[in-house]
């Protein structure tokens, strides 16, 4: 499934008219939904287009690595998202791997909106699970931290041969932003000149290497 090669076939194209947003806040299943993957405006959603296919088709939506040949994620997976308005979805599984897959009414040009995908993260105890023979994925936990939201759809061409289709986004990071650093309280605002005072501080947002240097 996941190793078809990204094809265009005659004049049908597969394309990415709407990115989603460079920084999204995955979620582990216990922390309840995060909500759909927004746009780089954050105001809607990424948006795919199948040109040139006049017949109906499904668009399949998975969680791709961040480089290279597109191949499922190992920590990140799709999730359905649904809402009061949402695109009409189902969730599957294809070797391990979460899909889902909107089903859209032959056009010209078939629009959607990707507004019931969301990004969940998967525990260790998952990942072994999803990848048993896989012997580097404890190494690599700590440089997966980015993703690209990949669409596929199958067709069928003039000829009655079944082609894949399938494009990937640009780079998502799943990692959450550090707030702005923030004093709270300390004990004491003025100190003698020779140096040599107590000071503490409680706070947040702050980096563990965070030095405070006074003029």
């Amino acid at each position: 499934f996941f190793k078809q090669k990204q094809l265009v076939v005659l004049c049908c194209r597969l394309r990415i008219s709407v990115q989603p947003e460079s920084q999204h806040r995955a979620r582990y299943q216990t922390e309840g939904s995060r909500g759909a993957i927004k746009d780089r405006v954050g105001t809607g959603h990424p948006v795919a287009v199948l040109e040139g296919y006049n017949a109906p088709a499904s668009i399949e939506m998975y969680i791709g690595n961040d480089s290279g040949k597109v191949v499922p994620h190992m920590f990140y997976q799709a999730c359905k998202v649904t809402g009061k308005n949402s695109y009409p979805c189902t969730e599957k599984k294809v070797d391990g791997t979460d899909v889902i897959e909107v089903a859209l009414e032959a056009k010209p040009e078939m629009t959607l909106v990707c507004d019931c995908v969301g990004i969940l993260k998967e525990r260790f105890a998952d990942v072994e699970a999803r990848f048993p023979k896989h012997k580097t994925w404890k190494a690599a936990k700590k440089k997966s931290t980015k993703c690209r939201l990949v669409f596929r759809t199958d067709i069928v061409n003039k000829f009655g041969a079944r082609e894949t289709l399938q494009v990937s986004s640009d780079v998502i990071n799943c990692t959450q932003l550090p707030g702005t650093p923030e004093v709270l309280r300390m004990s004491t605002s003025t100190s003698p000149v020779a140096g040599g005072g107590e000071l503490w501080m409680i706070g947040k947002n702050f980096l563990k290497d965070t030095k405070v240097r006074v003029n």
